[in-house]
């Protein structure tokens, strides 16, 4: 789906995020099989409730990297999707996963098919943990970010009482969006991808 979620939104990105499987993963994993462990985790964020049985549009990454080094593009680059923990980072960072675990640690591959995703998309450069309170990207992903200037600006992390009452206002604010969309998508007018309702194909 390019859909955004829980309905089609597009938000201009001033950063990339980094994040990691969270989970460890095998590290000789080849592609093929690397593709359906992406699928899998698509069909986790679908059917996940995100706040008031809000499922997800796919899956919460734009680019994601397997062992190999290969770059899947998931999503449509500018979507707004939940993988931070922050509204702000949510919206306007997009969210690179290189899949590797706690105690499966990035391949050399991985690293330099990082470098050279961070450098094409030429923002500065964030771990999960510099949005919210969490152990991802994990240690090795984050002191390679670290040694490449890819740090939290002081004061930028929200405390935990913040995340509880940011995950709060989401859920407001899905409720709220659905009881004004849902009526249009009763009615025969889907929501493309580009956000705007009507039908697909029309302007």
């Amino acid at each position: 789906m390019t859909g955004n979620d829980p309905y089609p939104l597009q938000q201009e990105k001033t950063s990339l995020t980094v994040h990691y499987q969270g989970v460890d993963v095998d590290l000789t994993l080849p592609d093929d099989r690397a593709s359906l462990l992406i699928k899998s985790d698509a069909l986790g964020h679908i059917r996940r409730d995100w706040g008031n049985g809000q499922g997800g549009g796919g899956v919460m990454y734009h680019e994601m990297i397997a062992p190999s080094g290969t770059v899947f593009i998931t999503r449509d680059p500018d979507d707004y999707l939940w993988h931070c923990g922050s509204d702000f980072g949510n919206r306007h960072s997009r969210a690179i996963q290189v899949m590797c675990g706690p105690a499966t640690p990035p391949t050399p591959a991985q690293l330099t098919a990082l470098e050279a995703r961070i450098v094409a998309h030429g923002l500065p450069v964030k771990g999960h943990r510099d949005w919210s309170p969490t152990q991802c990207p994990g240690q090795e992903v984050y002191v390679f970010l670290q040694g490449r200037g890819g740090v939290a600006v002081a004061g930028e992390q929200i405390t935990r009482e913040e995340f509880e009452a940011y995950k709060r206002a989401m859920r407001d604010t899905i409720e709220a969006m659905k009881a004004a969309y849902d009526p249009l998508v009763r009615h025969d007018h889907p929501l493309a991808a580009t956000g705007r309702t009507g039908k697909a194909g029309e302007s």
